[in-house]
This record gives structure tokens, C-alpha cells and sequence, in this order.
């Protein structure tokens, strides 16, 4: 096997760094074998033949992290090279944040069009599999994987003010998220701080979480409020996740709180913490 590695060439050896895997083991030292663009070999490799060889001298050496609360579907479009992801290490970001690059429609443009003005974007799709075409023309620098945003579909379902879907307007809304799911949509994000999302009930929630779970999606949410009532935000999220686990699918939440910062919320952090745990623990 040695004597195959040390034959085989190889487009590129990163030599003597410290290798730590991302499976929690601690750090080792070997070399890493790279062809095309994917990961070939990982040892020993100073006999190994390679067009480039790169010495490390200790640096460390680890798989591409994952950015889980990225916002650049869109930037990716504009200026594939992602620079600022790139040189933190990042290869892969997970995007949507009760907003997403589709379903869009005619008013969902026209919300954005300041900044899609400003940066000369033309948006020439409408669901997930024409985002997905576009982003693959443009040939980002990173891997980019997409939650469907609860805001968006309300937003081409109920439009932008504070109202409330009766059924069949709601029937709409799963319908549009069952199909993101289907183009490869990872779940379902809202952002329940930010108009339109904050329009949103419990029950709303729960009904989309409930069609990304049918896919094997999970829920993520920025809680509703970030002050004094971040418990009952806290608790919000944990009722959609176990109202999800109805459908026997593995639950799978993400909370994105900015936690209570400020003398006048001194202590509470620690005590929304808890909560989560708490949370957790009840599913």
C-alpha cells in the first residue's frame, strides 16, 4: 500500500503539518496527497511524486469548515472568488435566514432592488433549481447549500404586511416549501425578529417546519426576541421542534439567539442557556 502511495502522483502535497481531522482525535502530524480536487492520500508521502509540494512546517491542517449561518447567496453571484469565506477556511456555507435566493417573484424583486441596483444583479430565476443553474454558471469558490426561507414563501403568499393565512393560503406556503425540499433545499429558517417572518404565529411555523421534516429538513430560527422575552422565543422554538417530531423524522433545530447582553440583562445569559438545554433535552 505504501509502495502504491509513494508511485501514485499527485497533483499537489501538503508536507509536515499537523493534521486535525474534524472527528474530535487529537492532532497528527502527516502529509496530505491531493488529485484533481479531491483528497487522495493522508501519511507518510515524502517519497510521494507531486507536480507542487507545499512544506507546512507545523501549521495546522484541517478540513474545510462550515460557515452555518452564511448570508451569501446572492454575493456568491456577484463575486464567486468569496474571498472573505475563503481565507477563514471556509468550503462550505449554509444560508437562509428567514429569507432565501428563491421562490421569488415580481415583489420579492422589487424589495431588493436598491441593492440589486447598487451591484448590477439581474435575478433571472424563480424557484431553487434556476438559482442553483445560475450559481453554478457563476462557479463559487465554496459549496453553498440553501435553507428555504419561512419569510420568503409568506412573503409571495401573503405579500409584506401583518396578516395571517387562512388555509388555503397556508396549504400555498407548504407547497412552495415542499418544493424547495425537492430542488435541494437542506430545511426550512425563519427570522422571527425581521419583518416579514415576524408576522408569523407558532402555527405557521410549525406547518412548514412540519413539510421540510417529510424531506429529512430541519427548522432554523432566529428567536423572536432577544430581550426580555427570550424565554418564551426559546420556548416557541422548542414547541415547533416537537411538534415536528410527530411525523417520526429525526429533529433537528438550530437557534440562532444573540443572547442578553447589558447591565440592565446582567445574569441573563446564563439563564437562557439553560433554557436551551432544558429544551433540548425535552426534544
Amino acid at each position: 500500500m505504501i509502495a502504491l502511495l509513494c508511485a501514485a502522483v499527485f497533483d499537489l502535497i501538503l508536507s509536515g503539518g499537523r493534521v486535525m481531522d474534524g472527528t474530535g482525535a487529537p492532532w497528527f502530524r502527516a502529509d496530505v496527497g491531493i488529485r484533481g480536487d479531491a483528497i487522495a492520500a493522508v501519511g507518510d508521502l515524502s517519497r510521494g511524486k507531486a507536480r507542487r509540494r507545499i512544506q507546512l512546517k507545523d501549521l495546522a491542517l484541517a478540513p474545510g469548515f462550515i460557515d452555518l449561518l452564511g448570508q451569501s447567496e446572492l454575493n456568491a453571484l456577484i463575486d464567486p472568488r468569496e474571498e472573505s469565506k475563503v481565507r477563514q477556511g471556509i468550503t462550505t456555507e449554509l444560508t437562509g435566514e428567514g429569507v432565501s435566493p428563491a421562490p421569488t417573484n415580481a415583489a420579492w424583486i422589487h424589495e431588493r432592488r436598491t441593492w440589486l441596483r447598487k451591484y448590477r444583479l439581474k435575478i433571472d430565476w424563480k424557484d431553487l433549481s434556476g438559482y442553483f443553474e445560475r450559481l453554478r454558471r457563476a462557479r463559487p469558490s465554496i459549496n453553498e447549500a440553501i435553507l428555504v426561507g419561512a419569510g420568503q414563501v409568506r412573503g409571495i403568499v401573503l405579500g409584506f404586511n401583518d396578516v395571517q393565512p387562512d388555509a388555503k393560503q397556508l396549504a400555498r406556503m407548504q407547497k412552495l416549501v415542499d418544493t424547495a425540499m425537492r430542488q435541494g433545499a437542506f430545511g426550512v429558517s425563519s427570522a422571527l425578529i425581521y419583518q416579514p417572518g415576524s408576522f408569523a404565529q407558532t402555527a405557521e411555523l410549525i406547518a412548514l417546519a412540519k413539510t421540510a421534516a417529510k424531506h429529512g429538513g430541519f427548522y432554523a430560527t432566529h428567536l423572536r426576541s432577544e430581550s426580555t422575552r427570550i424565554g418564551d422565543a426559546i420556548d416557541e422554538a422548542a414547541s415547533t421542534s416537537r411538534r415536528m417530531s410527530t411525523l417520526g423524522s429525526p429533529v433537528r433545530t438550530r437557534f440562532t439567539p444573540r443572547f442578553p447582553t447589558g447591565p440592565r440583562r446582567a445574569g441573563w445569559t446564563p439563564c437562557s442557556r439553560a433554557s436551551v438545554t432544558l429544551s433540548s433535552g425535552r426534544g
